[in-house]
């Protein structure tokens, strides 16, 4: 009986050890290569979890680009598909599960076109692709 309970005590033992000490280890030491670092072009992809104004919960999806690093600054730059004049998307910079599943999947094959934020406000509406936007940025009616 206490062969049974000392191997039992040292499974345990072995499985703290594991859990606490060898997990967060293996974590830091993957985490610190190369492919993991945070780069000019990297995508950020984020999940956010929040209150809807009432008392049930919303999921928020939002993609975003690193831009500039300078030293801990880093700027980030929110990736989001503009609105087509007679359909409005949603109005903050979060995106559908759906579509943050595919561009999550796809983000290296498609093209994202930068727009400065000036621009964005500049013709009919903010946020929708309007004449100015396509004469200044001709790849958006692609």
């Amino acid at each position: 009986m206490k062969k049974i309970l000392l191997i039992l005590l040292i499974i345990i033992v072995f499985y703290a050890l594991k859990q606490l000490v060898y997990k967060p280890y293996a974590w830091k030491k993957a985490i610190n290569t190369p492919e993991h670092k945070l780069q000019l072009g990297s995508f950020i992809f984020s999940k956010q979890r929040g209150h809807n104004g009432s008392q049930s919960f919303e999921n928020k999806y939002f993609i975003f680009k690193v831009t500039e690093i300078n030293g801990d600054y880093v700027r980030l730059s929110v990736i989001r598909q503009l609105s087509q004049p007679d359909k409005l998307l949603q109005s903050d910079f979060s995106t559908t599960k759906d579509s943050y599943n595919n561009l999550k999947e796809n983000i290296r094959s498609i093209t994202i076109t930068p727009i400065l934020s000036e621009d964005l406000y500049k013709g009919d509406a903010s946020y929708i692709i309007n004449d100015y936007l396509l004469e200044k940025y001709p790849v958006l009616a692609t």
